[in-house]
């Protein structure tokens, strides 16, 4: 008969996680608070003010503003165009939805320059949160982190755009 060997555990080493490790990476400033004032301390870089919020429209699917200009829709009629950049294939494409399902495909350039598609390229170079964009509204908000350095929970995915700040309290 063989003898088993005894099921060893392992070793489990636990520390308690402080605050400013658990939540300093997910917030946008601190208030600093001395005898004689108070400040704000970012801490992921930028500044903290009052600024406006750019608030991307219900009306746009977000696959558009990966994109480098706006499209105004206002005249089109159709199935629904939705951007796609696959790694094998070069440039953007446009894949035409149904209620779901895929009809039909198209480069990126052939749809837009289409006389039929009554669409209408607008604000080359859009960055999506300035005042001209199409696809935004912008409204104010008294604290707002402005040119974020360092992803943080909070900035989201575009975390140097203009975001709602919010603070670390420990």
């Amino acid at each position: 008969m063989e003898r088993r060997k005894p099921m060893q555990m392992p070793i489990v080493t636990r520390r308690k996680m402080s605050m400013c490790e658990s939540v300093a990476a997910t917030c946008c400033y601190r208030i600093v608070v001395s005898p004689s004032n108070y400040y704000y301390e970012t801490l992921h870089g930028g500044i903290v003010e009052a600024g406006d919020l750019p608030v991307f429209s219900e009306n746009i699917m977000p696959e558009w503003a990966q994109l480098d200009f706006d499209v105004d829709f206002s005249n089109y009629a159709g199935d629904t165009p939705v951007p796609y950049s696959h790694p094998l294939l070069q440039g953007w494409w446009v894949l035409f939805m149904d209620n779901g399902v895929i009809t039909r495909t198209s480069p990126m350039e052939d749809f837009l320059g289409d006389p039929g598609a009554q669409l209408t390229v607008v604000n080359e170079g859009c960055g999506h949160y300035h005042r001209g964009c199409l696809y935004v509204t912008h409204q104010n908000n008294p604290q707002s982190h402005i040119n974020a350095t360092e992803p943080h929970l909070y900035g989201g995915d575009h975390f140097a755009r203009p975001h709602e700040a919010r603070q670390f309290t420990s």
